[in-house]
């Protein structure tokens, strides 16, 4: 029988599978072997007796995709004996050690873990936990197994996540990108209260630590409240075994929008959208005629539904409805867009005149309906469905799983790349202007309904379930 071998390649993955310090942080850009290389690091310790390690993914859909976390873990650990447990809690279960897998939705959910022991703490995707939770759950890093407990993390550059003020050192301030000579080197830090305080050498720290009585008592010295810590910065480029199986990978990271190629491909903590970033009106081509339904492979329409009429003292949401064709050349034409504001029973009526339009030109044509969270949404849409589905119209519905900017990368790349066509209307300043002022920062914007009802549309002709999802990036 062939004996498979598991190990880092050489270079910044071997590095971090290396080193030694209480914390370490490993990535910066998509492709690097992250995910691969902290599912390895636990497993030099699953002979010791007592030795426990838990990862941690924001939410328990990542850390159940297809593909990701937990599917990953099995492929590498079934082979070396684990017992894979799903209830009630993920558990990798080898003779002597345990590998958990949980998720941290909210910070209130860090209590969950108090009086827990883990000796290793491996955070998959740190930017998208909060300050706040990351150093409680520092608290907890204790080890009583002989391993000296420890904290290995990886990410993807965000600018605007505390990571980022964090890991400053390492990342050049004027260009955005990691500082090849800085990857690996070793820093020392203290938490005083609020502040951090950062030295290369851990005797430049002892002034700022007050040790209490009880500290004295206890024999805690003023070296054992100093965290070393390591960012080791990788991309794809580092990946050899990668790009030698999937090549393409690297074109689809360049084609990316330009601000999500400079953080997943190049490593950029510095650069972040604006206004005018995400849509641009001369990135659409507008057509005069609409393509033949024969060229005509799918035909999405999207519904951002709003309840409330418009009065002298009030500037509610609008109901939008767009509709998407995606064409036998893999290009796009936006096909109508309309935007209203009506009592329910009256945008329910629109709702089913429309539906029953779209079927008529395009037979196998779908409607698709974002969920509002709560039971009044759940009623709603299913009401609606119902409607639908007794005119023999193709209806579904998504529950979106990340936030609006995430759900409108696709659209915005595919734009970005020239592959959306516009078919003109009356419609056509409003929806420009409102793509044009969409940004990071909802105060930009009034009204964001026609993107949501866009993305929606996009995202469902793709059969991408309600997200641009960059857990298919980050989880190689």
């Amino acid at each position: 029988m062939a004996v498979k071998i598991i190990k880092p390649q050489p270079g910044p993955q071997e590095q971090f599978l290396k080193a030694k310090c209480d914390v370490v942080v490993y990535g910066g850009s998509a492709g690097g072997g992250k995910t691969f290389s902290l599912l390895l690091e636990p497993l030099y310790y699953i002979n010791v007796p007592g030795y426990n390690a838990t990862f941690f993914r924001k939410s328990n859909p990542e850390l159940n995709a297809p593909g990701g976390l937990w599917d990953e873990a099995k492929k590498m650990y079934l082979p070396l004996g684990a017992e894979m447990v799903q209830s009630p809690r993920m558990v990798a279960r080898f003779k002597n050690s345990n590998i958990t897998f949980a998720h941290l939705n909210r910070d209130a959910e860090v209590y969950n873990w108090q009086g827990s022991q883990m000796c290793a703490i491996l955070f998959d995707e740190l930017t998208h936990f909060s300050k706040s939770t990351f150093f409680y759950m520092l608290s907890r890093n204790r080890s009583v197994c002989g391993v000296n407990p420890y904290i290995r993390a990886t990410c993807n550059p965000d600018p605007s996540s505390w990571l980022a003020e964090f890991m400053s050192w390492y990342i050049d301030q004027d260009t955005g990108y990691p500082i090849p000579e800085r990857s690996g080197k070793v820093r020392y830090f203290y938490r005083d209260g609020d502040i951090i305080r950062w030295s290369g050498r851990t005797q430049d720290l002892k002034p700022y630590i007050n040790l209490t009585k009880e500290d004295i008592e206890a024999g805690v010295k003023e070296f054992d409240l100093i965290k070393s810590f390591t960012f080791i910065s990788s991309s794809i480029y580092d990946n050899k075994e990668l790009l030698k199986v999937n090549p393409q990978y690297l074109a689809s990271l360049k084609s990316l929008p330009t601000v999500e190629r400079e953080q997943l491909l190049y490593g950029n903590w510095k650069i972040k959208r604006a206004q005018g970033d995400y849509f641009r009106r001369e990135w659409f081509k507008v057509v005069d005629r609409l393509p033949d339904p024969k060229r005509v492979l799918k035909a999405v329409r999207g519904w951002d539904r709003a309840a409330t009429e418009k009065s002298e003292n009030n500037n509610p949401d609008y109901t939008a409805r767009v509709l998407i064709l995606k064409l036998d050349t893999d290009e796009y034409v936006i096909a109508d867009v309309r935007r209203f504001r009506e009592r329910p029973a009256r945008r329910n009526e629109l709702i089913l005149n429309t539906a029953l339009a779209d079927k008529e030109r395009y037979p196998n044509s779908r409607q698709i309906f974002e969920q509002d969270p709560g039971q009044a949404g759940i009623d709603e849409v299913e009401t609606l469905i119902k409607s639908l589905t007794n005119n023999n119209i193709l209806c579904d519905k998504t529950r979106p799983s990340k936030n609006k900017v995430q759900r409108a990368l696709n659209l915005s790349a595919a734009a970005e790349n020239g592959l959306v066509r516009i078919y003109p209307g009356e419609y056509l300043d409003d929806y420009f202007l409102e793509l044009e002022q969409f940004s990071d920062n909802p105060k930009d914007y009034l009204h964001d309904d026609q993107i949501d009802a866009s993305s929606c549309a996009f995202n469902r002709i793709n059969d991408i379930k309600g997200s641009y999802d960059l857990t298919a990036l980050t989880q190689i």
